[in-house]
């Protein structure tokens, strides 16, 4: 994957994947800039939450694209 800085993500409401590797493990989420904040899915309650902490981005591959939907 090319990973990129979150500073140039796109803030359009592109649907990118997000990554966090400031911890032992990175962490990641599905998700797109929405009302000056990023949000994303939790995958355990299929609710809507913010997501500060990103500090990378990437587009998502075609069968992600399609799950985000």
């Amino acid at each position: 994957m090319n990973w990129q800085p979150i500073s140039t993500a796109p803030k359009d409401g592109t649907v990118i994947l997000l990554c966090d590797v400031g911890y032992a493990a990175p962490e990641y989420l599905i998700g797109r800039w929405r009302h000056d904040r990023w949000w994303g899915k939790a995958t355990n309650s299929g609710h809507s939450i913010v997501w500060n902490e990103a500090t990378h981005w990437t587009y998502l591959t075609p069968p992600l694209v399609d799950e985000a939907k």
